[in-house]
């Protein structure tokens, strides 16, 4: 694996920013898979883009944050004349799903009372609700297919989703 990093962050008098990117591949090696060749690994993960903004007014804070992602390698197998002798020209994990991107966005309200703190509040993630497929998991079908003899599914990460909190600290 080899990457870099990058972290940019500013405070603002009624709130703050940042802005995170990530770099990075990771690859696999087999004698056995890929003919000797590297290969991506499930986790490989080009680019990763983060926007946090946070704004504070009086009690009350407002996050915003939006998060972009690369699609992870998955890998699609060929075949030979729908029997399952795999194809020649097949490259494990050559394929790459959709890039994923989500908006959360949150709200919270702080109290101070006798020398506890408390903060209740809403989050929703996914605003947007994007469907991102975090991978395409493969079964052999039954009976074989004429198409194919793998089924391929994809799982998808979660939707718009809203949960509520309430803190207290003393």
């Amino acid at each position: 694996a080899i990457g870099v990093d990058i972290l940019l962050k500013k405070n603002w008098i009624k709130g703050q920013s940042w802005i995170s990117y990530s770099l990075s591949r990771t690859y696999n090696k087999s004698e056995n898979v890929n003919k000797g060749d590297d290969y991506p690994a499930f986790d490989d993960h080009l680019n990763e883009l983060k926007i946090v903004n946070v704004l504070n007014l009086k009690h009350w804070n407002f996050t915003v944050a939006w998060i972009y992602g690369t699609g992870k390698p998955w890998d699609y197998i060929s075949f030979i004349n729908n029997s399952l002798q795999v194809s020649p020209d097949y490259s494990k994990n050559s394929y790459q799903l959709e890039p994923y991107h989500r908006l959360d966005v949150g709200i919270s309200y702080n109290l101070s009372i006798l020398k506890s703190d408390f903060k209740i509040g809403a989050k929703i993630f996914n605003l947007y609700n994007r469907v991102n497929v975090l991978s395409k998991p493969y079964q052999l079908s039954e009976p074989f297919t004429v198409a194919s003899p793998l089924v391929y599914s994809e799982i998808p990460g979660m939707g718009f989703t809203t949960s509520f909190f309430f803190n207290l600290r003393f």
